[in-house]
């Protein structure tokens, strides 16, 4: 594939530069602070990995770009949506975690866990009043209303816009954008090292009296150096 129709942000993850618009496949844990590292914009439209764990780490941890997209990007307020394409499976294992992740558990799933009716009630109430609402409405947006999920065709294929992508092999997919068909591999040939290095500290910094103590250097986007923030529950 020509190189300037793709970029390698980092091991398991690649953009490639479409008449769609970039397309993402693959997204590790920590892309995000990488796409950030090197200057680079996030797409918006990315494609799941065969495998959602590869040697122990997350390979479509989505949580953060979607929460890109709504804080930073704005996308949802200007009536956007990410477009996440995978198998049917995939689609619906996505789908829970980010329902989970982003709105809190349902009052379902905490029936099943035998969590108490006060302690349901005030997170319920607490997860609608936070929640994002639909545009000029009081309604709690749900996850469809972010993103757009495109589940593969009986050919293993999805179209975006006029290109077209197909999934070959297991972490193997083709992009026919065209004229030109470009095999796009996300597999894993070298390690995933953290993007920013994890520096031991020297010394312990001062305890907190609200929040944790890192063990390392590695705490950029956090409030003071070493103090990571934390909401304690008790």
């Amino acid at each position: 594939m020509a190189e300037e129709r793709f970029v390698e942000v980092m091991p398991g993850c690649l953009v490639v530069h479409t008449t769609a618009g970039d397309v993402m496949f693959g997204c590790p844990a920590e892309v995000l602070k990488v796409f950030k590292k090197k200057n680079l914009a996030v797409p918006k439209q990315i494609v799941l990995p065969s495998y959602f764990y590869n040697n122990g780490l997350v390979q479509a941890a989505l949580e953060f770009i979607l929460y890109n997209f709504l804080f930073v990007q704005q996308g949802f307020f200007r009536g956007e949506k990410l477009t996440v394409v995978g198998t049917a499976a995939q689609v619906e294992r996505m789908r829970k975690i980010l329902r989970l992740t982003l709105l809190g558990p349902t009052e379902e799933q905490m029936l099943a866990w035998r969590i108490d009716r006060r302690t349901r009630e005030r997170a319920l109430a607490l997860s609608r009043h936070f929640a994002l609402k639909k545009v000029g409405t009081r309604e709690v947006a749900e996850i469809d209303d972010f993103i757009e999920f495109k589940v593969f065709d009986g050919d293993a294929e999805v179209n975006l816009a006029g290109v077209k992508i197909c999934q070959k092999e297991l972490n193997l997919f083709a992009i026919i954008d065209t004229e030109d068909e470009i095999p796009v591999d996300i597999n894993l040939f070298t390690i995933q090292k953290p993007p920013i290095p994890l520096e031991p500290n020297e010394a312990l910094p001062p305890r907190p009296i609200l929040g944790a103590t890192a063990l390392s250097k590695c705490t950029s986007g956090l409030t003071r150096p070493a103090i990571p923030p934390a909401l304690c529950f008790g």
